[in-house]
């Protein structure tokens, strides 16, 4: 029916159960290609979801509350999935983004990396060795790996050394791309001292990716206004 009328791409949401289940889903929906992605959470924050989620007085929550830790322990338990993400701690656009990752010439470039190097193309450190070194290419970085670039400095040189470095670089980048007019330096220390701010208050994120999960304002580009 959808390739009938034209449709490329759908999305499908749905608590499988088993593995059967699964398998008679994706027959039902009958596609050529398919991606499963497993959205996994805690029972506890998936009994916090449905009850934000469902009417107060739905006569079927305190059922579907009390079935939360079976659901995540069936889904759990499916082996047939292709990516597993976890919603813990982290924003809807960041597990999209996850997923667009896992197959973009399907689902095209993750919003945080529409410009310049993606995040899944290099580790922190070659990232921002590379940065440094002004031998990324292409029209340069997101501002999410200008965000992981001054995470990285802080981590190896301290929150002073790490502005003055970002400061360089953000200026010799800047010249590199032959765009020396967006260079500002008082946005760049504002950036630099938010970023080692939260770091500096972070002992619990081991990546960067769960540090801009519990520091999703950092994703924002508008944070001091314009970039």
């Amino acid at each position: 029916m959808y390739e009938a009328t034209g449709c490329e791409l759908i999305l499908v949401g749905a608590t499988a159960t088993s593995g059967e289940h699964l398998a008679r889903i994706l027959a039902a929906v009958g596609a050529a290609d398919h991606l499963v992605v497993r959205l996994e959470a805690s029972p506890a924050t998936l009994r916090e979801r449905i009850v934000e989620r469902e009417p107060p007085g739905w006569s079927g929550l305190r059922g579907l509350v009390d079935g939360a830790e079976e659901i995540a322990h069936e889904s759990g338990s499916l082996q047939e999935v292709d990516l597993v993400c976890s919603t813990e701690a982290s924003t809807p656009l960041a597990v999209a983004g996850r997923i667009q990752r896992a197959r973009p010439e399907l689902l095209g470039t993750a919003p945080d990396e529409q410009h310049g190097v993606t995040a899944s193309r290099f580790s922190d450190d070659e990232l921002t060795d590379r940065w440094e070194g002004q031998e990324l290419g292409g029209n340069g970085i997101s501002h999410i790996d200008h965000v992981r670039v001054g995470w990285v400095l802080h981590g190896r040189h301290g929150a002073a050394q790490a502005e003055e470095r970002l400061v360089e670089g953000t200026r010799k980048g800047c010249d590199h791309y032959g765009v020396p007019e967006k260079f500002d330096e008082h946005l760049t220390r504002l950036w630099a001292r938010a970023i080692s701010g939260a770091a500096g208050d972070d002992s619990h994120s081991a990546t960067f990716q769960e540090f801009i999960a519990r520091n999703p304002h950092l994703r924002r580009g508008d944070l001091f206004g314009e970039r």
